[in-house]
């Protein structure tokens, strides 16, 4: 008998780790828990991931287009469908959005919201000329369910990407108006405040609470939202009224994933509510190509902390250096010359060619990001545990 325990424990082991990667290899099917990285950084383009077949729809017999919204947008299908008709008002071309179901066979297009879409409720009817158009605005490290199934299912996208079929941007900028005046000179003088940041996930992706207290030990960051010890005074909307907001010369508008193109609102709406410049956290790929060039500070531009430090330093004590990340206002304003679904209008309004996404996991994964992970669950645990200990 003493000589077959051995054989029972290696046995045991080995059975162990089979049944161990059957189900890891199950629960990765389902929901894509090991991580992939970008095969490669440079130009990558829609026609990698799509099968374009030989006929073109041009239909100028619909004056108006239909566009049938499907799925809720974080559960909510008829603001979702009224705020799409509220948007299609500004457009060139004429779109109708509805949530009615029954026009199914009469509409356009379909459009559905990632994040809110089940299998068992997809459209029984298909189309040929009816596009289903994938939106979606999550960062990929946030998706946690796997794409196969979708394979073949898809026509279009709609997202922050600038390889989607048609680029949905969070912000966006035009070029001034003659009308327009010419903003006043942002100054130095009445700022009192260094530097500022709003969030609320303390474990994320990005890591954003973890380098925040870093730059904390050499400069004075008030930290607002659940990760800091300060409240927001305003609700609904910025974090404060915007003549609190412009008293800081700063603010760490950190994003909470490195994926590609993922620029947020924190970028978009520091411009919009207040002469600060934002700080950002920017990774090589993930820059949106719809940014204002020179409008912020990017800290991963910098070889380390110190030489980052310096440089905060250098512009919040020069008003000439200070005064050159407002130069954009001089050329240009906020705004986007059409919104996502104007795009998405004028797009069904001229002759596309029939296409279909073949390989939607493959768009997905080309990224600077992982995806959902078991990795990233056991960082954000180990974060956690030390963000505990730390502040007991």
């Amino acid at each position: 008998m003493k000589y077959q325990r051995p054989r029972l424990t290696l046995y045991f082991a080995v059975s162990s780790i089979i049944c161990l990667t059957m189900v890891f290899a199950f629960l990765d099917f389902k929901f894509t828990l090991i991580p992939r990285m970008a095969y490669h950084l440079g130009h990558v383009v829609e026609d990698d991931y799509v099968h374009k077949f030989e006929d073109i729809f041009n239909d100028t017999t619909r004056k108006t287009k239909k566009i049938l919204v499907w799925t809720p947008f974080f559960k909510t299908v008829k603001k979702w469908a009224k705020g799409i008709n509220n948007d299609l008002k500004n457009c060139d071309y004429a779109c109708t959005a509805t949530h009615n179901r029954g026009n199914l066979p009469l509409s356009d297009a379909i459009i559905f919201h990632d994040a809110d879409i089940d299998i068992n409720d997809m459209p029984g009817l298909r189309i040929r000329r009816q596009p289903w158009i994938l939106y979606t605005l999550e960062p990929t490290a946030l998706i946690k369910k796997n794409y196969n199934w979708m394979n073949g299912m898809f026509n279009w996208t709609i997202s922050y990407r600038n390889y989607s079929t048609i680029l949905g941007a969070y912000g966006g900028y035009v070029p001034k108006s003659m009308n327009t005046p010419t903003p006043p000179l942002v100054s130095l003088k009445n700022k009192n405040k260094t530097m500022y940041a709003s969030i609320s996930n303390c474990h994320d992706a990005g890591r954003r609470f973890k380098l925040i207290k870093e730059i904390m030990k050499y400069i004075d960051v008030e930290l607002f939202g659940r990760c800091g010890d300060r409240k927001c005074t305003n609700f609904g909307g910025p974090c404060h009224p915007k003549e609190i907001l412009n008293l800081y010369k700063f603010r760490l508008a950190f994003e909470n994933s490195h994926c590609r193109h993922y620029v947020t609102e924190k970028y978009w709406s520091t411009l919009a509510e207040s002469d600060t410049i934002p700080i950002v956290n920017w990774i090589k790929g993930q820059i949106n190509p719809t940014v204002i060039p020179n409008s912020y500070i990017n800290f991963f531009d910098f070889e380390n902390i110190s030489d980052f430090v310096n440089y905060i330093e250098k512009v919040g004590a020069n008003e000439t250096l200070f005064q050159q990340y407002f130069e954009w206002k001089k050329k240009y304003e906020l705004g986007k010359s059409h919104s996502d679904y104007c795009k998405l209008c004028e797009k069904l309004h001229k002759p596309y060619q029939s296409q279909v996404y073949t390989d939607l996991g493959g768009w997905f994964k080309e990224d600077t990001c992982t995806k959902y992970s078991l990795i990233g669950m056991a960082g954000r645990w180990v974060d956690r545990r030390i963000f505990n200990i730390f502040n007991k």
